[in-house]
């Protein structure tokens, strides 16, 4: 995944992704609340999101994210994800 940090990519590492949101690992922090525009690198699709998490990385210099995905980001992991999670939650 990469994230658009004022107009620059920035590629994270994607650990966790949810119907909601994902946990990532960033090279650096963002402050909590920072919104940003997230591209699936697979699907190519775009979707709005805020960082509403923080937390320690695994290496030195790294740190975790918690990013929640808006409203209108509906399927922007694709058709996989979204059958899976229907099989689950059923």
């Amino acid at each position: 995944m990469e994230l658009l940090v004022e107009g620059r990519p920035l590629r994270v590492e994607t650990r966790v992704v949810s119907a909601t949101g994902a946990l990532v690992v960033s090279p650096c922090p963002l402050p909590l609340g920072t919104r940003l525009e997230a591209l699936n690198l697979r699907s190519r699709r775009r979707a709005r999101v805020r960082v509403a998490w923080l937390g320690p990385g695994e290496a030195g210099s790294d740190c975790q994210l918690g990013l929640e995905l808006s409203d209108a980001a509906a399927g922007f992991w694709g058709g996989a994800y979204t059958r899976a999670a229907q099989t689950v939650g059923h």
